[in-house]
């Protein structure tokens, strides 16, 4: 079988800046692997990949031989990935960069793009798009909960100058002139309107809490908890003690249990700017989620830029943060400093 270079170019793109940072599954088998391979069989039951192959297999070992040489085939000579000596493997051709450096890359080259129709097509957008310039991604906003389209987009482009000039055309979807700008004016612009609304927290700061339940805006969710409810038992006891102690002017005195050592990730969003906010959900994907990743707790106030996460064990804390580098990871698609507590901090954690 001959494939064409729309297979390569699929490829490519699960492997690219533009894909594999905020792609968890095959982040973690690029991380598995010493020298960043993974295999070509994997690839061909990716969704896309099975449908330009053809192909109803959804299992590696029922990947043929013959499918993953003439996959190989199809890579021989990719300037962005590298095919091992055996054939049957394949990985990027240069290293990753740090994610904060690709977040920022990434987004430079990004435009914000709307109206369109809210039955529209992921593969409509992008033939639409790369009728008028060099696109490597259409990202189609979604709403948090229900998932229906917004109607936007962001479209990555080759290259901040490719992106300007798609800016600058006149361009008209189905009737309807189309709206675009940077990226990141998208983002500054709609984060100065949130700070402008009545309630929104003041400049540098964060809203304020009430005076007299100063933990009741911290959301805490257990798998299984209804997203953004407060936990109970012994956390809503500790709270109430706290409360009392602030009105009464005296600090409390919370005597904590035994607990394991090494169980709490921090993470910290720092000046990341959010298209959309975090989710209680897409964090606790994030660390594995409860059966996998051992999660117990998300510890997080939605649109906030730091939380915590509680695990079962020390091993399941550790090992969510193996793929972390420079103490950094992707958390809820956003680049985010992360790291277990420790002493004081920790015992300090668990008595709040």
């Amino acid at each position: 079988m001959v494939l064409d270079a729309t297979t390569k170019d699929r490829i490519e793109f699960y492997f690219s800046d533009s894909n594999l940072p905020r792609d968890k599954f095959l982040s973690e088998r690029v991380a598995a692997d010493p020298e960043g391979y993974v295999d070509i069989a994997l690839l061909c039951i990716f969704t896309r990949v099975a449908a330009l192959l053809k192909s109803n297999v959804r299992e590696v070992a029922g990947v043929k031989e013959e499918t993953v040489a003439d996959v190989a085939d199809a890579l021989e000579g990719s300037s962005e990935l590298a095919i091992s000596e055996d054939r049957k493997r394949v990985k990027r051709a240069v290293a990753l960069k740090a994610a904060d450096e690709v977040s920022r890359e990434v987004d430079s080259r990004s435009i914000y793009a709307s109206p369109f129709p809210f039955d529209a097509t992921l593969d409509a957008l992008s033939d639409f798009f790369r009728q008028h310039g060099e696109v490597r991604c259409v990202r189609m906003r979604r709403h948090l909960t229900s998932k229906d389209f917004k109607g936007s987009v962001f479209v990555e482009l080759a290259s901040e100058a490719e992106a300007e000039k798609v800016r600058g055309l006149s361009l008209v979807y189905e009737g309807a002139p189309l709206s675009m700008e940077p990226k990141l004016a998208y983002i500054q612009r709609k984060e100065a309107e949130r700070k402008s609304r009545p309630g929104a927290a003041p400049a540098g700061g964060v809203p304020a809490a009430p005076a007299a339940a100063p933990t009741a805006g911290r959301k805490r969710r257990a798998e299984g908890e209804p997203e953004g409810g407060q936990r109970g038992g012994d956390g809503g006891a500790a709270a109430a003690a706290a409360a009392a102690a602030e009105e009464g002017g005296e600090a409390a005195e919370v005597e904590v249990g035994e607990y394991e050592p090494g169980c709490v990730v921090a993470f910290d969003f720092g000046e990341a700017e959010f298209a959309e906010a975090p989710t209680f959900g897409l964090i606790k994907d994030t660390f594995g989620g409860r059966h996998d990743g051992g999660v117990q707790y998300v510890d997080y106030q939605q649109g906030g830029k730091v939380g915590h996460v509680r695990f079962d064990t020390a091993v399941h804390a550790t090992k969510a943060l193996e793929g972390a580098a420079d103490g950094k990871m992707m958390v809820a698609g956003y680049s985010a400093a992360v790291r277990v507590l420790e002493g004081e901090e920790e015992e300090a954690y668990m008595k709040a």
